[in-house]
């Protein structure tokens, strides 16, 4: 929050109440705050798709964000992938599966431990 406030000071010459400042110098950020923030930098960007489901609403709804995630739209294939038929697309499923198999953990990793050395 202190970050935004200042960036919108620099940006747009809003001012600030004296107040207000001292308030958001005695904010400490949260676990959520941290871990959105590492989750920002680019080599955990695939891992980032957890936090946005873990933020949605009911189980119903994770479970739809889920599904879309790993199962996108076959016109989201077709673009991303040479598909000449059926088959074709059913082996891009499974690269997008695989893919994420291999780069969903290891961008966890990469930021659990920015943020466990962030926190020291």
């Amino acid at each position: 929050m202190r970050e935004a406030v200042t960036l919108a000071r620099a940006t747009f010459g809003v001012s600030v109440p004296e107040s207000v400042d001292a308030r958001l110098a005695g904010l400490r950020p949260t676990g959520y705050d941290r871990l959105a923030r590492v989750l920002a930098e680019p080599t955990a960007h695939q891992a980032a798709f957890l936090c946005d489901g873990l933020a949605q609403g009911s189980w119903r709804v994770k479970a739809r964000y889920l599904g879309r995630s790993l199962f996108p739209a076959a016109e989201f294939m077709r673009v991303h992938g040479p598909i000449r038929n059926r088959r074709d697309l059913a082996w891009q499923y499974l690269l997008h599966l695989g893919r994420g198999l291999y780069r969903i953990p290891r961008a966890l990793w990469v930021g659990m431990t920015q943020l466990w050395r962030a926190a020291r």
